[in-house]
């Protein structure tokens, strides 16, 4: 009997590359978040700072007026580069879900072929099994047959 072979081991190994992409391109949204929020904190983190040194203009014995109101420009700009890292956190999470149910999509792909693979191995044993059995219920027929002649 041929060596098993799966007819469709081609497209397996295709489909496996497939899904190692896909979770290649989920680890850099992952990655991309995680950036996104360090960064997202420096700035938060920034903003305290920054309103700590304000308080401290405003009780010092002579308050600079102008640096308050440049220290308080500059917090706006911080606060609305918060607001739009928020936004895109918010479109990264779609791309996230997005990339995620591909991954899984092509997972579930692999994993039918294995299936179907295990199937086809099993069928092929059980054929071995039979062609065995056979050559061997052939052999101990010829042996009989040949002792009683």
């Amino acid at each position: 009997m041929p060596r098993y072979q799966f007819q469709l081991e081609t497209l397996r190994k295709l489909r496996l590359q497939e899904r190692d992409a896909r979770s290649v391109k989920l680890a850099e949204a992952f990655r991309a978040e995680e950036i996104l929020l360090e960064r997202c904190a420096e700035v938060k983190d920034e903003i305290v700072t920054l309103r700590q040194q304000q308080q401290e203009i405003v009780v010092s014995q002579s308050p600079d007026v102008a640096q308050l109101l440049e220290s308080q420009r500059y917090q706006a700009s911080l606060e609305t580069q918060v607001r739009t890292m928020r936004d895109q956190a918010a479109t990264l999470q779609q791309e996230i879900e997005r990339r995620r149910l591909a991954l899984v999509e092509a997972d579930r792909e692999v994993r039918v072929l294995d299936k179907l693979d295990e199937r086809r191995f099993a069928e092929y044993q059980l054929a071995a099994q039979r062609a065995e059995a056979k050559v061997l219920d052939e052999v101990g027929t010829n042996m009989v047959g040949g002792e009683r002649q």
